[in-house]
């Protein structure tokens, strides 16, 4: 016969545990033993393991297949779904069967399945109540608070928890929550680095969001931090977005603005630009609204280019004498002399160049007037190599790649 022993994680007392652990040890030849546990279980684990013992069925075990799926969201909806959006849940639950049997209970009575099938998230009124009561529940107040103050983390590791919650301990405790809730999942095994159960995270989320108060934007302002002190300056500017800190967002936009555009990241750039909060101040919605025109010369749009150029302007008006920011007029005369030149507008362009030169522009973007002043003596019939030689090297010192390429090109037609 079998012993089965369910919720195993729930006794603390411990003569019961020490009970348990004689049982095991001393058990029948009759009788075997099933634990169910969302922690490993109280026995001599190790020992049973070398004896040839034990058979262990972990989290990454338990993840359903696509038919599998299917079955446990018929069972809960009482209804076929169609399999496309059956594989849309199974990969959102990552196969979690229980996961899935609460998302067929909020498609029971749903009249359009693909619609709340999109919707399925960690807000789920059913899945809220299940992870209240099975999981945060059974931790202790240390834990629930750490779940909930690195939330807002897609990767975890001891020292970037520690940085978000002011604290020196998260070594320790990310290991025994990786051992005890499976919801949290190594990333790179041995190195100590997880992630939460994405529906999981999206629940702790919306949790901590509830919470009310400032501890959502909080949490987003100080992994900011913690990501910038890393470098990782991208992902320290998805933080400052959500906590919506406008002075952060704009530093981190403004360090990482050139070397993602160099790296032709500036599609996720132009993105950022319309989530930068508002209202800004004037100068840092001036650079902004510049930051927006080179995106949208890159992308040919130059109907943008015009919208972009003329906000610039009445900004300009609106800050006279403003110090934050770094762009200046010239700025606008160099978009718009380069938004000339793909017209084929050429003596527009050259006005246009010669306002931005006469203007105090910083050393990147007067290399990129460098290259453009040598391009429109080009297309006037006026070709000097050394002038795009003496630009090509303005460029190359300004570190500006694109100006360099663009110099290359002329040089290589001539």
């Amino acid at each position: 016969f079998t012993l089965i022993l369910e919720d195993l994680h729930t006794i603390s007392s411990p003569a019961v545990l020490e009970s348990i652990r004689a049982l095991a040890q001393y058990r029948p030849s009759s009788m075997s033993m099933a634990v169910a546990s969302r922690v490993d279980p109280p026995l001599d684990v190790a020992r049973l393991r070398v004896q040839g013992q034990l058979v262990e069925i972990r989290s990454i075990d338990l993840g359903v297949d696509l038919d599998e799926a299917a079955h446990i969201i018929r069972q809960a909806s009482g209804h076929d779904l169609d399999p496309s959006l059956v594989a849309q849940l199974q990969e959102r639950t990552e196969g979690w069967a229980a996961g899935l049997y609460l998302a067929g209970l909020s498609l029971a009575n749903a009249s359009d399945p693909a619609s709340a099938v999109a919707a399925f998230s960690g807000d789920d009124r059913n899945l809220g109540e299940y992870l209240s009561a099975e999981v945060l529940s059974a931790m202790d107040s240390e834990d629930r608070a750490f779940l909930l103050g690195t939330a807002v983390l897609d990767q975890l590791d001891a020292e970037l928890c520690d940085a978000v919650l002011g604290t020196d301990g998260a070594a320790s405790r990310l290991d025994r929550l990786s051992r005890t809730n499976l919801f949290l999942i190594p990333t790179r095994p041995g190195t100590g680095t997880y992630r939460y159960h994405h529906l999981f995270q999206e629940w702790l989320e919306a949790e901590l969001a509830g919470a009310g108060g400032d501890r959502f934007a909080d949490a987003h302002h100080r992994a900011a931090l913690a990501h910038a002190e890393r470098s990782d300056l991208p992902t320290a500017l998805e933080h400052a977005l959500r906590a919506d800190d406008i002075e952060l967002t704009y530093r981190l936009f403004s360090r990482c603005a050139v070397p993602m555009n160099d790296a032709g990241q500036h599609d996720t750039l132009a993105r950022w630009c319309t989530q930068v909060p508002e209202p800004l101040p004037p100068g840092m919605a001036f650079d902004v609204t510049i930051m927006r025109a080179w995106f949208a010369i890159i992308d040919g749009d130059l109907d943008a280019v015009d919208r972009a150029c003329r906000t610039a302007e009445s900004q300009l008006r609106a800050r006279p004498h403003s110090k934050l920011g770094v762009a200046n007029a010239g700025e606008v005369s160099l978009l718009l002399s380069y938004a000339h030149l793909l017209r084929g507008s050429i003596l527009p362009a050259v006005d246009a160049c010669r306002a931005a030169r006469a203007a105090k522009l910083t050393t990147r973007s007067d290399a990129t007037a460098g290259w453009l002043d040598a391009a429109l003596g080009y297309w006037q019939g006026e070709p000097h190599e050394g002038q795009f030689m003496e630009a090509r090297a303005a460029a190359d010192a300004a570190n500006d790649p694109y100006a360099v390429l663009l110099c290359d090109a002329y040089l290589a037609t001539m």
